[in-house]
């Protein structure tokens, strides 16, 4: 029986901790309240270690009933992982892959450590010697500061640039090496440890080595993957914001060349201003106001309209919208835009001008490419107390692609709402191509 206490209890010090830096790595993609998610995984421990007492105690084959209550836990736990995080499955798998390589190296150099230190013979298990679970406490409590460190300054922000084809494109590398694992454990293992002999303690101290070189070969390989793949999203990061910069300032300039013009018109019209003046005066001094009248109804029909208004009362997403929206317009487009946009929105103008440049420049291309078919761009974009919601339907030629395949400037824009942990959508309907974006405006403070 006391056996069989020390089994369950030392099932729960193993297992448990995964599971909390598991959860640490996603927090802030939590759905469910940290305090209930951590309580959920404390109820699973305690029937863990229960299980794990019930069934040494009780259960007639052991082995068999084990297998079919570990099938039964690790699926209770994916199940609330999938439950509780708003996350892509394949950063899920990752995740679990990096723990369950860790706590496997752990176990087994556990395992190593006291076949080596202790009596020829002795049964080595949770249950058996007391120093066997107790290394793997021990190697727990060291690795797992290093772990939850490596989950936040390298994993998060990883995740938080690569899209999820390259997540599932990085859990390749990882996959392939659990089934080495359960190879070499399930198979190679269980000959090897159930030899007896002098001989034996040699092919398992070998076999054990192997396996251990295998599974840090492999940890190697998932941290420079890793870093590879960050580089390499940060390097594309880098490019959007340099484009969006570069797009930025030309809008400044032709801005500033407006403005010349207009100081320019100014000029010219204070000085005709003059000359219509003095056609008034004359009219006025020899009292025929009908003359002025006629006048001044033919001057009022040769000046200018006004102005369009502004889009927006954000300078920047103002300037780069009317922009687009002129050139679209000048391709014949019916434009219906309302933007409510502040100023002082809290989002840093390199991510503003890659959101809204992106997509309204996309738009105006599509309306000029057409050849047929009402020419049209509409959008809409709200901001709430912590959303700010964009959506833009624009007509596109029918022969551009169906797909949802992304270019350098789509991309670019879900990596911002990666950033800002919201989501993007783009799709093609018949001749129309619809975008959103959505942002959770409470991050914009942390993000300028």
């Amino acid at each position: 029986m006391l056996q069989a206490i020390q089994f369950g209890i030392m099932n729960v010090f193993i297992n448990t901790p995964w599971y909390f830096v598991g959860g640490m790595a996603f927090e802030d993609n939590l759905r469910i309240r940290k305090r209930s998610f951590y309580l959920c995984i404390v109820i699973i421990a305690l029937l863990d270690g229960v299980g794990n007492f019930w069934l040494l105690a009780f259960a007639r084959d052991f082995n068999t009933a084990r297998s079919v209550f570990k099938i039964a836990y690790y699926s209770v736990i994916v199940l609330l992982f999938l439950l509780s995080f708003r996350v892509f499955v394949g950063k899920l798998l990752y995740v679990f892959l990096i723990i369950q390589a860790l706590a496997t190296t752990i176990n087994y150099v556990a395992y190593l450590l006291n076949m080596l230190f202790l009596p020829t013979g002795t049964a080595i298990g949770y249950g058996d010697v007391i120093t066997y679970p107790l290394t793997i406490i021990v190697g727990i409590a060291v690795t797992l500061p290093l772990l939850w460190h490596f989950f936040k300054k390298r994993l998060r922000p990883a995740f938080e640039e690569m899209s999820n084809k390259s997540v599932l494109f990085l859990c390749v590398t990882p996959i392939l090496f659990f089934i080495i694992q359960i190879f070499m454990s399930n198979i190679n293992f269980r000959y090897v440890l159930s030899n007896k002999g002098a001989e034996a303690v040699y092919n398992k101290v070998f076999t054990i080595v192997v396996y251990l070189l295998v599974v840090v070969t492999g940890l190697i390989t998932y941290y420079i993957n890793i870093q590879m793949m960050l580089e390499s999203a940060h390097r594309a990061r880098l490019e959007a914001e340099n484009h969006a910069q570069e797009r930025q300032l030309r809008l400044q300039v032709q801005s500033y060349e407006q403005l010349m013009e207009n100081i320019d018109q100014g000029k010219a019209v204070r000085h005709d201003v003059r000359h219509h003046l003095s056609v008034i005066r004359g009219h006025a001094q020899a009292s025929d106001i009908a003359a002025v009248l006629a006048y001044l109804e033919e001057y009022t029909m040769s000046l200018p309209g006004d102005n369009e208004p502004p889009v927006c009362e954000n300078h920047v997403v103002d300037v780069l919208v009317r922009h687009y929206l002129r050139n679209a317009r000048g391709a014949g487009a019916k434009v219906e835009v309302k933007l409510v946009v502040p100023q002082d929105i809290g989002i840093s103008n390199t991510d503003l001008c890659i959101v809204f440049g992106n997509l309204f420049e996309n738009a105006a291309q599509s309306v000029i490419r057409q050849t047929e078919g009402e020419r049209f761009v509409q959008a809409r974009c709200e901001t709430t107390k912590s959303k700010l919601v964009l959506t833009l339907d624009n007509s596109c030629p029918a022969y551009e692609a169906k797909d949802g395949r992304q270019g350098v400037g789509l991309s670019s824009v879900a990596a911002v709402a990666r950033k800002y942990h919201g989501t993007v959508r783009f799709n093609k309907e018949g001749t129309v191509y619809k975008s959103s974006v959505i942002l959770s405006k409470a991050l914009f403070g942390f993000n300028k």
